[in-house]
Order: C-alpha cells, then structure tokens, then sequence
C-alpha cells in the first residue's frame, strides 16, 4: 500500500450514561424524562456551540444510545466535551436541586480520544 492512500486523523468522543435508568422501582415515565432531558440539554449545547436553530442544521455526528447519548468531536474541538461536561455538570446541578431522589438525574460522563486510521484506496474501483 502506497504511503499516500494512508491518512490519520484525531477524534474526541463524549459519552453520557443515566445512572440507575433500569431501576424498576422508579417508574418509566420519569425514567424516559430523564432520557429526553438529557437529549435536550446536549443538542441545546451543539445548536449553539454551532450557531444554529434547528437539531437538524447540527453538523456534528451525535447519536442516542437508549439512556444515554455520544458526540464526536473534530481533532480541532479539544476543549469542547470538556465545555459540554461542564455544561451538563452545571445544568443537572440547577436541574437537581428541587427533586425528589427518584428524580434526580445522575450522570456518568467519559471522553475518550480516538486515533482514526484513514485507508483510502484509490484504486479500488478499478
């Protein structure tokens, strides 16, 4: 393989996590306000760390993952899924402060950084 069909790159991952989201003790109703509550403060942060309206305008790559969601970030965003720990940090605790302890929503939070390995093969279709 020629040095030039191979490229690399750097990603930052951020992955949140509902603590206690399967407690069959605390009802499903308030399970799945606490999933979409934390959908929505995270697309909130990317709407206006992107400057748009619109979920739909996010250039971002995020995705749920059922109590939880993840966002990549570009190799030139190092400080952003530190920005949005914090910013969820500050919103749960403002989000916490009156709620009941089945209420409250707890928060695992991990970021991670990932070498992505590019093989681009330009001759494949040939």
């Amino acid at each position: 393989m020629k040095e030039e069909n191979i490229g690399s790159s750097f990603s930052f991952f951020l992955y949140t996590d509902v603590v206690n989201s399967s407690d069959i003790k605390i009802p499903d109703e308030i399970q799945i306000e606490k999933i979409i509550n934390l959908q929505r403060w995270i697309l909130a942060f990317l709407k206006n760390q992107e400057g748009v309206d619109e979920v739909t305008k996010i250039k971002k790559y995020f995705n749920s993952t059922g109590d939880g969601m993840f966002v990549v970030f570009n190799d030139k965003e190092l400080f952003e899924p530190i920005n949005l720990a914090i910013y969820l940090h500050k919103t749960l605790y403002k989000y916490n402060k009156d709620k009941s302890s089945e209420n409250k929503i707890a928060l695992r939070i991990g970021k991670a950084l990932v070498h992505i390995l590019l093989f681009l093969i330009r001759h494949m279709a040939k």
